[in-house]
């Protein structure tokens, strides 16, 4: 064995080790928010590039949301309140696995991800999830999975 395939080794398996300890920490992460949830089925949620557990540790107590109520919509569409576009990425998990998908818009009582494959999720699913947003910063939020389309699922804030 020449000293290039050593090198070569060793690097491939120091980067096996670093893989398998940030997916044991990905384990734990939900694990946990799993735990300390009642539903059935549990996917938690972080709007921006990464999961951070520096920024959304999971030992921090759900505190209220401090959004402000916006206004009830003028009657140009069926809605209660005005939805704003929102171009977040979604990181989360459904049954063990991890996704990453892109939020199209958010409104005081939900909001609507997009997804190629809506049809892995079943309505009624209780999701919990973190997202920050320029006005409010990180926030935490429960829902409900209330509507599934071709484009993506519709998520209910649970307050």
């Amino acid at each position: 064995m020449t000293p290039l395939n050593i090198i070569f080794t060793l690097i491939i398996f120091l980067i096996s080790i670093f893989l398998c300890v940030q997916l044991l920490k990905l384990y734990r992460r939900f694990k946990r928010a799993s735990d300390n949830a009642t539903a059935k089925n549990i996917y938690v949620i972080k709007y921006n590039n990464s999961v951070d557990e520096d920024i959304f540790p999971e030992s921090r107590t759900a505190v209220e949301p401090t959004v402000p109520r916006p206004k009830v919509s003028d009657g140009s569409e069926r809605r209660r309140y005005h939805r704003t576009e929102f171009q977040g990425f979604v990181d989360f998990i459904n049954e063990g696995t991890l996704y990453k998908e892109q939020a199209r818009d958010l409104s005081y009582s939900g909001i609507f991800i997009q997804s190629k494959t809506p049809e892995k999720y079943k309505e009624n699913d209780f999701i919990v999830m973190t997202f920050q947003t320029e006005e409010t910063g990180p926030q935490r939020q429960s829902g409900r999975i209330t509507r599934i389309n071709n484009t993506g699922i519709g998520v209910n804030f649970v307050r």
